[in-house]
């Protein structure tokens, strides 16, 4: 009966290899005579080369549009569409029962939440599909936080022993009626669950990896591809202070700012972000998640004009950043792009049409027809596995002459940026596949032609200025020091430096020199004046910088066990604000509930949780709640006389309510700030005034381009004194703003801090992460005087001559205080 089973299994196999191959051959209907499995695959791999005719129709893989099945259990659900195998396959879905040994075993190794599903094939044949099945597993409604966080997956278990348990990559987060599920893709099935991790909201975007100040050499962008450690750390390099060691791009290019791009092609795509890539399928028709991104990218590369980039990256984030650029030539702020095993021309291990031929085949068949070894059968079928369900949900981009890689190549290269393209000839294969059949499917495969990902043909742009070939594999590429050396050499060529360095950030130049020259009597004569002023400017700005004590005797006080911790000073105490309640000085508990805002209101200390509105007045004691509401949203502030604003968050916007009624959804909001009774919204575009009725645009990023001339990224906060506004940007500008806005002046241009900016005996201190300059507001004058920290904070304020700052450290976050120096 056993032997019966498995000549029925091994007929069933043959049948579906017929049908490859007759779905590959136009001419041919159907075969209709017996062939043994041997002939089957050197047959369908020579007609699959010799046709070519599935890289050239890369529809035929788009399941979204093709009718499936669909197969449900209590929370799992999987769809199989038609076309997934050549007849209509069933799979059996079986709960693992949770007082099993192997359900424990599998929760002891993964944070499994709920049912464990085994998910196998009736036909008991394990067979890889030929388009993406889906799964969905319900989230429970207690588990999700909002539309925005990201803290689900689906994992499966392997049939190993002990299993393997990966997360599949590529999965999104969608809303069915009431409920939500994440959905992922796969090629195949397995042991299947949720995971759940701590809630944490997605961060998607340009991001700041390392911060330097302004000089003449561009910033860095790291675009990572499928490899999360594209921007990773150096393992060599931990220290006590830094356990995590440095990253290495920080090392090759000390000087430099860095920043990374984030995006969710291999992580779980939160629901907001997954609903924004479904308005752009149904504007443009395109189902691109790669071209998707490359717009997203395009925009924040516009977003910051006044920067110059190098752009570095690695594998498919190589191709959204040629789409990026080359798609749109308004984009002039890109210098020179470095493409580290990108598939300019597309993979062949993204086909499923090729793994399909050599996943679940016997490895002694295989062995035997391709001419090849039992290590290289391992090494292959492993290999092209990892990768097909890394790209899971974006293969048919990077199958060659797609319809994506068509668009992308048709729009031509850009002239006024210099390419450099590198690749890997080392594919990780020991074997010679020059003599194999496999090496027609794979050439990535070939030592010399691949780097086990990505032919080189196909990362060696022809058109490329410089081309560099070395013998690494794809995961090994980048992090090599010859070739990071080369980078480097690249990148600095024909970078002259100027006469003066301009600030940047939130630190300040390295030597006087840099800055000024000296007359023949020693005295300092500034070379340029890089701000923008007015005719008759009311402040005095800086003749020369000095680096100058502001703070003294600073001590370390003690690490916070709390979770975001920021520092308040209300009726003379320093209040510390954390996720889970309010503390003094001292962690006495003040007051115990989940904390969404905490801030000071006329003379009252405000705080919003998710249980309603607590304040503390002036000499009182303890907190009182004000308002029961229940409040839900990423921000609330409660305003006496006015109501509850509550803000929701998304990427580009946020949307504010007063109560029930929106009063914007165009703009970031980053701020409130109260003066003399009036509330100011601080957003990222513009400050606007709050009033019972309405809210009226007070001061707008246009008009203060407009008068100074000078553009900048956006609003980043405010401080109001005497009634003049004083606005720090993100990009590490300070703008003066006359109270009646009779007049404008640029005060700092790259020379100050973004993080804070605080009042304290008629000075301005302008804070950045480890910087501290200050401004003399009677006398209309910025002296150029400023401090340097060794560390770096997120947080301050000042009580009277004392200043208590927050900084994270190997330890956790530590408290220090030291004394300010009195003019």
């Amino acid at each position: 009966m056993a032997e019966e089973n498995q000549n029925e299994n091994k007929e069933k196999k043959q049948n579906g290899l017929k049908n490859i191959i007759s779905r590959l051959i136009l001419s041919v209907k159907r075969l209709r005579y017996k062939i043994n499995r041997k002939v089957i695959i050197i047959s369908s791999i020579i007609i699959i080369v010799a046709i070519g005719g599935i890289l050239l129709v890369p529809m035929i893989f788009n399941s979204e549009n093709v009718s499936s099945t669909e197969q449900k259990a209590k929370d799992l659900e999987i769809m199989i569409p038609k076309s997934a195998y050549s007849g209509n396959k069933q799979f059996i879905i079986k709960e693992i029962p949770e007082d099993s040994i192997e359900y424990q075993n599998l929760t002891s190794m993964a944070n499994f939440q709920g049912k464990i599903y085994s998910v196998l094939p009736s036909d008991g044949v394990e067979e890889s599909s030929l388009v993406p099945m889906k799964i969905r597993y319900k989230i429970p409604n207690d588990l999700y936080f909002g539309d925005n966080f990201t803290n689900f997956s689906i994992a499966y278990a392997s049939e190993d022993e002990p299993p393997v348990i990966s997360e599949l990559p590529g999965s999104r987060i969608i809303q069915i009626d009431n409920s939500y599920y994440v959905e992922a893709e796969t090629f195949h099935f397995s042991k299947i669950g949720l995971i759940v991790k701590s809630p944490q909201e997605s961060d998607y975007g340009m991001k700041t990896l390392t911060e330097k100040p302004a000089n003449y050499k561009p910033d860095l962008v790291l675009i990572p591809g499928t490899d999360v450690n594209f921007t990773g750390y150096l393992s060599n390099t931990n220290t006590s202070e830094n356990p995590y060691g440095s990253n290495f791009w920080s090392v090759l290019f000390k000087e430099r700012t860095i920043w990374q791009y984030k995006y969710p092609l291999v992580n779980t795509k939160s629901k907001t972000y997954y609903d924004s890539y479904q308005g752009f399928l149904m504007r443009t028709g395109s189902k691109s998640f790669i071209e998707f991104e490359a717009k997203r990218f395009a925009q924040e590369l516009k977003r910051l004009p006044n920067r110059e980039f190098d752009i570095i990256a690695h594998g498919v984030g190589g191709l959204i950043a040629r789409y990026a650029i080359e798609s749109d030539k308004s984009i002039d702020n890109v210098r020179n792009i470095v493409l580290l095993s990108t598939p300019n021309d597309g993979t062949n291990l993204a086909n499923p049409l090729f793994f399909n031929l050599i996943y679940g085949k016997d490895s002694n068949l295989l062995m035997e027809t391709l001419k090849i070894d039992e290590e290289t059968s391992f090494n292959i079928k492993y290999n092209s596995n990892f990768y097909l369900e890394q790209i899971n949900s974006y293969y048919y981009d990077l199958i060659p002459n797609s319809d994506f890689l068509n668009k992308l190549n048709s729009f031509g290269m850009r002239e006024d940026i210099n390419y450099i393209t590198i690749a890997g000839k080392n594919s990780g294969i020991k074997m010679d596949l020059n003599q194999s059949s496999l090496s027609r499917l794979y050439p990535e495969f070939i030592n010399g032609e691949g780097d086990g990902i990505v032919s080189v043909n196909s990362a060696l742009i022809p058109e490329a200025k410089t081309k560099l070939l070395y013998d690494y594999k794809f995961y090994d590429l980048y992090s090599k020091p010859d070739v990071l050396e080369n980078i480097k050499k690249i990148l600095e060529d024909n970078l002259d430096a100027p006469d003066i360095k301009e600030f940047k950030d939130d630190e300040f130049i390295e030597t006087y020199e840099q800055l000024y020259s000296q007359n023949s009597d020693g005295t300092n004569v500034s070379q340029e004046n890089n701000i923008v002023d007015q005719q008759n400017p009311e402040f005095n700005l800086p003749i020369n910088y000095s680096e100058f004590s502001l703070i003294k005797n600073i001590e370390f006080q003690k690490v916070l066990n709390y979770g975001n911790p920021l520092l308040h000073t209300f009726d003379s105490k320093v209040l510390i604000s954390t996720d889970s309640g309010i503390y003094d000085i001292n962690g006495n508990v003040l007051l115990n509930t989940e904390i969404i805002n905490s801030y000071e209101y006329k003379n009252r200390f405000i705080v919003t949780s998710r249980e309603g509105v607590f304040v503390l007045d002036q000499n009182s004691q303890e907190f009182i709640k004000i308002e029961e509401a229940l409040i839900e949203s990423d921000e609330a502030y409660y305003l006496p006389n006015f109501g509850l604003l509550r803000i929701f968050h998304n990427v580009q916007n946020s949307t504010v309510y007063l109560d029930k009624e929106i009063i914007s959804n165009n703009s970031k909001i980053m701020e409130i700030e109260e003066y003399n009774g009036v509330n100011y919204l601080v957003f990222q575009n513009r400050i606007s005034l709050l009033t019972k009725d309405n809210l009226n645009d007070f001061i707008t990023k246009e008009s203060i381009v407009d008068i100074t001339g000078s553009n900048f990224d956006y609003i980043k906060n405010i401080e109001i004194i005497n009634g003049d506004f004083y606005i720090s940007t993100n990009d590490y500008k300070l703008i003066y703003v006359k109270g009646d806005r009779s007049f404008y002046q640029i005060l700092g241009d790259g020379d100050v801090g973004r993080l804070d900016l605080i009042t304290i005996d008629d000075n301005l201190y302008v804070f950045g992460s480890d910087t501290l300059t200050y401004l003399d507001i009677p006398n209309k004058n910025f002296p150029g005087n400023y401090q340097r920290f060794d560390y770096s904070n997120f947080n301050y304020t000042i009580m009277e001559d004392t200043v208590y700052g927050i900084r994270q450290t190997s330890r956790g976050f530590e408290l220090w205080k030291g004394n300010l120096t009195s003019f």
